[in-house]
């Protein structure tokens, strides 16, 4: 027999069966937690731009506002901490934000 104390301090009893049956019950109640943690976020949405015939991801977008910050811009990769990008499809051209104070910008 196994002996806990309630909410309300009183003693329960359980048999070892009853017992495992209650542990089990709370690790499927955690693992269904976790699964929840899992689920989407906004952080893991993909976002696709499609304009004109054209269709460019935001890793794509990135990659290449990293490779106009490294190769025109003459800057370092490991110089950014952030990065953000504003797409104007009616002037084929993305924008972006290094750091919050550097921009630059590339043709789509």
């Amino acid at each position: 027999m196994i002996v806990e104390k309630n909410i309300t301090g009183n003693l329960t009893e359980f048999s070892r069966a009853e017992f495992r049956n209650m542990a089990d019950t709370m690790v499927d109640f955690d693992e269904s937690r976790k699964a929840v943690r899992k689920s989407f976020t906004p952080e893991n949405a993909n976002v696709h731009v499609q304009y004109g015939g054209k269709s460019y991801t935001g890793k794509d977008l990135a990659k290449i506002a990293r490779n106009v910050w490294v190769y025109d811009m003459g800057r370092k990769q490991t110089e950014i901490k952030n990065m953000e990008i504003y797409v104007k499809p009616e002037e084929n051209t993305a924008y972006f934000v290094v750091n919050r104070n550097e921009t630059g910008k590339f043709f789509i």
